[in-house]
C-alpha cells in the first residue's frame, strides 16, 4: 500500500508539473535548418545551418539558461549538416559540408568553462 501511495504522488506530481509547464518563444540570429545543437549545463549552442540558399557563414548561437539571454557568435568554418558532441565541459561541431559542397573535417570545441 505504502509503494502505491509514493506512485500515486510521484504521478500526480508529474502531472501538475506537466500543467504548469510554458513554452515560449525565441529566435536565432538568421534563419536556418539543417544545424546542429548541444548543452552543457545551463548553455546551448546552435551551430551552422543553411539559410533558403546558401550555407550561411560560420553562424552560431548561445543561449544562457540562468540569464535567459541569447549572444550571436561564430564557428571557424561554415558549414550545415555538422554533428554536435558533448564531452565533460566542452561542446564539439564536427564536419558537415561547406558552401562549395565540401565534406568538412574541421571540429570547433567550444570549453563552456
Amino acid at each position: 500500500m505504502k509503494k502505491l501511495i509514493t506512485f500515486l504522488t510521484i504521478v500526480l506530481l508529474i502531472i501538475n508539473l506537466n500543467y504548469y509547464a510554458q513554452w515560449s518563444i525565441a529566435n536565432l540570429s538568421s534563419t536556418r535548418s539543417s544545424l546542429a545543437a548541444a548543452s552543457v549545463g545551463s548553455k546551448a549552442i546552435f551551430a551552422g545551418g543553411i539559410g533558403f540558399t546558401t550555407i550561411l557563414p560560420a553562424v552560431c548561437d548561445f543561449y544562457q539558461d540562468t540569464s535567459n539571454s541569447w549572444t550571436a557568435g561564430s564557428i571557424s568554418k561554415g558549414r550545415t549538416v555538422l554533428a554536435a558532441a558533448v564531452a565533460g565541459n566542452k561542446i564539439l561541431f564536427a564536419g558537415g559540408v561547406d558552401a562549395t559542397n565540401v565534406v568538412s573535417n574541421v571540429v570547433d570545441i567550444y570549453d563552456v568553462v
